[in-house]
């Protein structure tokens, strides 16, 4: 049920959905590079297909706003690891991610 959970909290029509994304946008246009690299990062970790973004940076050649989010990332994912154990990780990739 946990994965349940955590799959649908955060759906493209939820409304945290949204404020990270314009979060994002309005960060990286008002000059705020470190700031757009943790919401995206951020986006990144609560499964939000942020994916475009992070091309959409990398193409502009933001990488200030490329390697704050794969930090901000990796950081919650060690995190994440470290409190909850791999084996849980592997299994929300078997049973979500591969699905």
């Amino acid at each position: 049920m946990p994965l349940m959970a955590v799959t649908t909290g955060f759906r493209i029509d939820s409304p945290y959905t949204w404020l990270i994304l314009l979060g994002t946008i309005a960060a990286y246009h008002l000059g705020k590079y470190r700031r757009t690299g943790v919401l995206l990062g951020l986006a990144f970790l609560l499964k939000i297909p942020a994916g475009l973004l992070f091309f959409y940076f990398l193409r502009k050649k933001a990488y200030r706003v490329v390697i704050v989010s794969m930090a901000t990332f990796l950081l919650f994912m060690l995190a994440s690891i470290l409190m909850f154990g791999f084996d849980l990780h592997m299994d929300y990739y078997r049973e979500v991610i591969q699905a």
